[in-house]
C-alpha cells in the first residue's frame, strides 16, 4: 500500500457520509490537486463503495486514494478483519475435515503448540491445508485458488509486526487426508488474476506454503506469529462443492534444513477450518487464542493480539 503524503480530513469527512450510506467505510488521502466535482446522486440512493474508492472511481480520477478504517461490509476496502482473525483461533471448525482421525487435537479445534520459537530455531514458514468436508461428495469440476500468503512476526525490539514471508502464489503438494500415504504432485494452474489454483483429489488434501523460501529471525526477539492467505473455489462445480481451509505455521531450525525425522520443524500451531466458496475469503492463524498454552511461554490472548495492531491484507485485495 502506498504511503500517503497528506491526509485531508475535510475531504474524508465529506466522503465518509457517502461511503457509509453505501457499502464501506474509508478516509480519503490526497495525492494530487483537482477541481473536479463528485458524481451527483439522489440523496436517498446509496453510492456504491467502488464508485468512490474502486479503480476508476471518482476519488481515483481526482487524485485521491482510500485508506480503510473499517471492514466486514460488502465492498469494503479490506477482506480480512481483526474479529475474523481472532475467531480463527477461538471458534469451532465449520465442519470436520474428511479422513482426519477425530481424536487428533487439530481435527477437533484450533491448536497452538509453540507460541514462540525454540532457541535453536532461526526460521519459520506459513502453511495451510485444504480438505473436503467429511462425508461430502468430491466433484471433479472444482479447484481451489490461493493468493497472497504471508507470515508476520511480532518483534520485541521493534514493538510491531514485521513481515517474514510474502508471495502472491503458493506451492505445495497433495498429502493423504490422514498422512498415511506418500504425497503426490499438485496440478497447479496460474490464474488470470495472479493467483494459482490446485486440483482437488479424492482422499487427499492440498498442503501449501509460500514460494521463495522460509523467513528468518532471531528467536530471542519473537513474541508472536501470524499467517494468512486468501482462498476461494473456482470451476463449474464450485458453487455446490464443500471444501475447507485453514492456516498454520512451523518454526524451523534454519532456512535450508530438510524435514528429516520431523524434529527440525516444531509446529507453531494451526487455526480452525472454514468453508470456502466462490467469493474470496481470508483464512488466518496467530499464536494465541483459547487453545494455546497458558503456561510459560503463554499464547497471546485475543486482547493482546488486538492491541498489537496486526496487519490485515498486507498484500492488498485479491
Amino acid at each position: 500500500m502506498l504511503s500517503p503524503r497528506v491526509r485531508r480530513a475535510a475531504v474524508g469527512i465529506g466522503l465518509l457520509s457517502l461511503v457509509v450510506a453505501g457499502f464501506g467505510t474509508a478516509v480519503a488521502v490526497h495525492a494530487t490537486t483537482s477541481s473536479s466535482s463528485p458524481p451527483s446522486a439522489p440523496a436517498t440512493v446509496p453510492v456504491p463503495f467502488n464508485q468512490i474508492c474502486g479503480p476508476g472511481g471518482w476519488l481515483a480520477s481526482v487524485g485521491y486514494m482510500c485508506m480503510p478504517i473499517s471492514t466486514g461490509q460488502p465492498g469494503a476496502a479490506t477482506l480480512n478483519t481483526l474479529s475474523a482473525i481472532q475467531y480463527d483461533m477461538a471458534g469451532p471448525h465449520e465442519a470436520a475435515p474428511a479422513g482426519v482421525p477425530t481424536d487428533w487435537s487439530w481435527a477437533q479445534h484450533p491448536v497452538v503448540d509453540n507460541p514462540v520459537p525454540p532457541s535453536n530455531c532461526t526460521s519459520l514458514t506459513a502453511w495451510g491445508t485444504v480438505y473436503a468436508v467429511a462425508g461430502a461428495p468430491e466433484p471433479t469440476g472444482v479447484r481451489v485458488e490461493l493468493k497472497d500468503i504471508e507470515s508476520y512476526l511480532f518483534l520485541k525490539g521493534q514493538g510491531k509486526w514485521v513481515r517474514a514471508q510474502a508471495s502472491v502464489q503458493v506451492t505445495g503438494w497433495h498429502d493423504a487426508d490422514d498422512f498415511s500415504n506418500a504425497g503426490t504432485a499438485v496440478n497447479w494452474n496460474s490464474e488470470p488474476d495472479g493467483g494459482i489454483s490446485a486440483d482437488l483429489v479424492n482422499g487427499y488434501n492440498v498442503e501449501f506454503y509460500p514460494t521463495g523460501g522460509r523467513g528468518t529471525m532471531d528467536p530471542t526477539d519473537v513474541e508472536g506469529a501470524y499467517t494468512t492467505v486468501q482462498a476461494r473455489l473456482i470451476g463449474p462445480d464450485a458453487g455446490t462443492a464443500q471444501y475447507l481451509a485453514n492456516m498454520g505455521g512451523d518454526w524451523w531450525e534454519n532456512a535450508t534444513v530438510g524435514f528429516g525425522d520431523g524434529s527440525h520443524n516444531p509446529g507453531i500451531g494451526q487455526g480452525r477450518f472454514v468453508h470456502l466458496g466462490t467469493d474470496w475469503k481470508a483464512v488466518s492463524f496467530y499464536s494465541g487464542g483459547g487453545y494455546g498454552p497458558a503456561a510459560s511461554p503463554p499464547a497471546w490472548t485475543a486482547g493482546q493480539f488486538a492491541s498489537s495492531n496486526p496487519p490485515l491484507d498486507g498484500m492488498g485485495l485479491p
